[in-house]
């Protein structure tokens, strides 16, 4: 019992801090797919999902400390009439589930500028959170085990290939933090562009 409850408690942990730290946490997902044989399914689920969720307090709390430096922001005004209406929360839902991206931490530092209520906004993330771990965790636990089950390799007993796992999940979100994405999308805007125009001048040739 003591061992499951360690176990839990390392679980929240993890997930806690790895949503505190934007791009600079571990895949908690993962590693509570990796859980699922200690905890169980529905006690992983809960687990992450809790302290994903409640990792967003102290960001609120930072945006509140920070509100007089904020004030002066020329995205001050956009945030405090955002705030009045129900897409806020709708935008909090979808950017709470969206992996790897932090921007409801960037709500959250916004809405603790603002004093905009904190349960509701936890509520909201919680939500998320649940949604986010019941489709992610059964897709990578059964994932894994499928690897497991035809590599004749056990993952989940496997403290080195763990560690490995999350190591290569954790450079992944690095290297996707460091694209440039907005040249990369304007890049293959351009080269679908003329590839287009070129195939409409060969097209033109025959006609």
């Amino acid at each position: 019992m003591y061992d499951l409850a360690y176990t839990a408690l390392e679980l929240f942990l993890i997930s806690f801090v790895s949503n505190l730290v934007p791009f600079g946490g571990a895949p908690y997902t993962l590693i509570g797919s990796l859980k699922v044989p200690e905890l169980g399914l529905p006690a992983v689920i809960v687990t992450t999902a809790l302290g994903a969720a409640l990792a967003k307090v102290p960001l609120y709390y930072f945006g509140l400390e920070l509100s007089f430096l904020l004030k002066k922001n020329r995205n001050y005004h956009f945030f405090q009439n955002w705030v009045k209406h129900r897409s806020f929360l709708v935008a909090l839902f979808v950017t709470a589930f969206l992996p790897g991206l932090p921007l409801d931490d960037y709500l959250y530092i916004w809405a603790g500028s603002l004093k905009y209520k904190i349960l509701k906004m936890l509520g909201v993330t919680l939500l998320s959170k649940l949604v986010k771990s019941i489709v992610e965790i059964p897709i990578e636990y059964y994932s894994l085990s499928f690897v497991s089950s035809t590599l004749h390799i056990d993952v989940f007993n496997n403290a080195l290939l763990q560690v490995g796992l999350v190591l290569t999940f954790v450079v992944l979100g690095v290297i996707l933090f460091l694209v440039d994405w907005e040249s990369l999308i304007s890049r293959t805007k351009s080269i679908l562009s003329w590839a287009l125009r070129s195939s409409k001048q060969g097209s033109s040739r025959f006609t």
